[in-house]
């Protein structure tokens, strides 16, 4: 039975390997629920349907199971949108052991009637003499699925888990695309200030309990999440983390108290990553430098061993990853990130450098 999202396979390595690296990427109970829910996604069954989905800058899918909106997908073309950056940052933070943290996510691609009803969908949209980036997207959008409906071929595309969130402004100036330096949070990821509480609770601004819940997460806990998101940032070629809307955290109950839980931050978007391009000396990547210079030891010991494996076999690390572009960028940039952490030993000491 066809279905209207199917797997996006994309086997383009210049090399094979005999090696597989798939064992090292972390799977906790989140990763496999939405494998189990990819595995069942069939519209042609009542069970499934889907709904426009728009934005500021992109146009996709709501993709809803028994009337419930359980994930979202996007096509190639959407402004600022790299559909293999969404993909493989996903595995990146899986293989870091920090997938909690990031959106789980998976190329898919549509086809013959449901392609169709896309275009039915989105045709007929597009305003004339407008250059909002919503309307560019659309545009390209629509151009790029002609083109596949003319040519009998797929749409090619990226899901991803519909996660509950909001928006911490104050950590950034979505105007400038830049990260607040001076907020309590932003110093507790540098080495030269004191290290976070393990007891004190800490608070995100712009959330706000529904159902008087209590947050139970602490400096400590926040903190080191925010450096892996934006350590994994410097490595994916990260462009839009501070523009509104990417810089976000969720709220999680605990399965004993529903009232209880933790903050967490989370890396959902990740669309505006790129892996064959954005180099070291660009300052996409040269931003985050003074950002972040606290580092979680864990997190750094995996970019060690990313660096080793790309040495020893890159077409097992691309085939892990689900990488369409080859390894050059990510290892350039995973050399630079162990290159910034080792300068910041030297300055501040590896006390002060490693959360403890």
């Amino acid at each position: 039975m066809q279905k209207i999202l199917c797997f996006f396979i994309m086997i383009c390595f210049a090399t094979t390997s005999a090696q597989s690296y798939d064992h090292l990427l972390q799977t906790k109970p989140r990763d496999i629920r939405f494998a189990e829910f990819l595995a069942e996604l069939d519209l042609n069954s009542p069970q499934f349907k889907t709904e426009l989905k728009t934005g500021t800058t992109s146009i996709g899918l709501k993709i809803l199971k028994d009337n419930k909106n359980k994930a979202y997908w996007y096509p190639k073309g959407n402004l600022s949108m790299e559909v293999e950056g969404q993909v493989v940052t996903y595995n990146l933070g899986r293989f870091l052991e920090m997938n909690e943290l990031v959106s789980p996510s998976e190329y898919f691609s549509i086809s013959g009637q449901h392609l169709d009803n896309f275009v039915a969908l989105i045709d007929g949209t597009l305003k004339d003499n407008t250059l909002s980036n919503f309307q560019q997207s659309l545009s390209a959008v629509l151009t790029e699925a002609k083109i596949r409906q003319n040519n009998k071929t797929a749409l090619p595309g990226v899901i991803h888990l519909k996660i509950d969130h909001f928006e911490i402004l104050d950590l950034v100036f979505w105007e400038k695309n830049q990260f607040n330096l001076n907020h309590p949070i932003a110093q507790m990821i540098r080495a030269e200030n004191p290290h976070p509480s393990f007891t004190r609770i800490l608070d995100l601004p712009g959330y706000y309990p529904e159902e008087g819940e209590v947050n139970t997460a602490t400096e400590f806990e926040l903190a080191n999440e925010l450096s892996q998101i934006m350590v994994l940032d410097m490595l994916s070629g990260q462009r839009d983390r501070f523009s509104g809307g990417n810089l976000e955290a969720r709220f999680d109950n605990s399965k004993d108290n529903k009232k209880i839980g933790k903050l967490h931050f989370i890396s959902r978007d990740n669309s505006a990553s790129s892996y064959f391009y954005t180099d070291i000396n660009e300052l996409d990547f040269l931003k985050y430098l003074p950002i972040v210079t606290r580092f979680n030891r864990d997190q750094i010991k995996r970019i060690e061993l990313l660096v080793r494996l790309i040495n020893t076999d890159s077409a097992a690390v691309q085939k892990a990853l689900k990488m369409t572009s080859d390894t050059y960028y990510l290892q350039r940039r995973a050399e630079a990130v162990l290159k910034h952490v080792q300068e910041q030993i030297n300055i501040h000491g590896e006390d002060q450098v490693y959360f403890k």
